[in-house]
């Protein structure tokens, strides 16, 4: 029944992603963590080959950077990762008391991530000035290292 489902829904351009487990448990947040977590997974890889298919083509990517970039030809694209969501904090905490000084238009100080794979530009940009709170309009953008310094030279 799930072979025909995913041949019929592929006819439709769909690809249907099934999620194999023994843990029938009546949890339902397990059971929505795990099928989030790999759904996840896959988008990740997913894009990932996008980005390697077209080197060239100078990319947005909706998220963390760093768990794209895992290849040592990743390191030389023209792409740009944005957070929209800072769950982790990488600015000390008087700089990090800056960034709700920004306005509109304006960035902080850039700064390296170092990661296993990778080495990352990242700073943070003030989109839109807002009232909802001090961190409104702010995303985090992020550039492959290698692809920074060989393209704006000094």
């Amino acid at each position: 029944m799930l072979i025909d489902l995913r041949r019929h829904l592929s006819d439709l351009g769909i690809q249907l992603f099934a999620l194999e487990t023994k843990d029938f448990g009546p949890n339902y947040e397990v059971l929505r963590r795990r099928t989030w977590d790999f759904l996840k997974q896959e988008m990740e890889g997913l894009e990932r080959e996008i980005l390697l298919a077209r080197p060239d083509v100078p990319t947005l990517a909706d998220g963390l950077l760093e768990r794209r970039l895992t290849t040592i030809e990743s390191q030389r694209q023209p792409v740009v990762g944005m957070v929209k969501r800072h769950l982790r904090q990488y600015l000390p905490d008087p700089l990090t008391a800056m960034l709700y000084e920004l306005k509109s238009g304006q960035r902080s100080p850039a700064f390296v991530i170092k990661t296993p794979n990778a080495e990352i530009v990242s700073w943070y940009l003030k989109l839109v000035d807002g009232a909802i709170g001090p961190g409104a309009g702010l995303v985090r953008l992020a550039m492959p290292r290698e692809y920074l310094e060989r393209e704006f030279v000094g």
